[in-house]
């Protein structure tokens, strides 16, 4: 409270130029907040939208900015990775809608000084945090359920697409709303697609998918045990 008046200096307004939702192309004016998470390679902030009659966002509505802290040349980010830090967003935007993914709203790169630009990603804002940080006695046995199925929805959705999230866990896991003990009420979506790959027949063709049997299930205790913290595997 003592330094509640003074929160609006640290505030920022910018215009994106970007995609978004539909394909949309133009600017979008946000008042961007401190950043809420920051790591080395990228800084997560909430904002305000403004003005975006173009991309059809709502004035007042909140989103999330995710800045990237490398630069690149215009000439690097004509064609992104599905791995790249702006292949992210575009994935998440072809893989078309689904209740348990969380919308990439728009994508773009920012220009700076020198002839570079920093990408960016505009994406839903969850304001419960993710699933990791849910404290202990909200986790009841139907919301884990809960949660486990949308998981399991999420990943049968992108395989079908064509895609494997490759970083399926708790902190990827979004909670929009929350609601009882009962499991009743709660709302989550699935996060993050920066260690996203390509759905391959070598995918298909792995144990843990051509397991139909109580034989083949007990080979795979020694591929889980040999590497239980594979995110592919859990996927899977």
């Amino acid at each position: 409270r003592q330094y509640a008046p003074y929160l609006h200096l640290h505030r920022v307004r910018r215009r994106l130029r970007g995609t978004w939702c539909g394909g949309v192309t133009g600017e979008v004016e946000l008042e961007l907040k401190p950043a809420v998470k920051t790591s080395s390679r990228t800084e997560l902030a909430e904002a305000v939208v403004v003005d975006a009659a173009t991309a059809g966002l709502e004035p007042g509505e909140s989103v999330l900015v995710k800045h990237s802290k490398f630069l690149q040349r215009r000439e690097e980010v004509a064609c992104p990775e599905p791995g790249d830090f702006a292949g992210e967003f575009q994935t998440t935007m072809s893989v078309g809608t689904h209740p348990g993914l969380r919308k990439c709203l728009g994508w773009g790169y920012e220009a700076a000084e020198g002839g570079v630009v920093r990408p960016f990603g505009v994406m839903e804002w969850a304001p419960h945090g993710s699933v990791e940080k849910l404290p202990s006695q909200a986790c009841s046995p139907p919301v884990v359920q809960r949660v486990a199925r949308v998981m399991l929805e999420v990943a049968s959705h992108l395989h079908s697409k064509g895609l494997c999230h490759g970083d399926l866990k708790a902190e990827n896991v979004l909670v929009f709303r929350r609601g009882g003990d009962d499991g009743h009420g709660w709302q989550f979506k699935v996060a993050d697609f920066c260690g996203s790959s390509a759905f391959t027949q070598t995918h298909a063709d792995h144990p843990l998918v051509a397991a139909h049997d109580a034989q083949a299930r007990q080979r795979l205790q020694g591929i889980l045990s040999s590497d239980p913290s594979s995110y592919f595997q859990q996927e899977v």
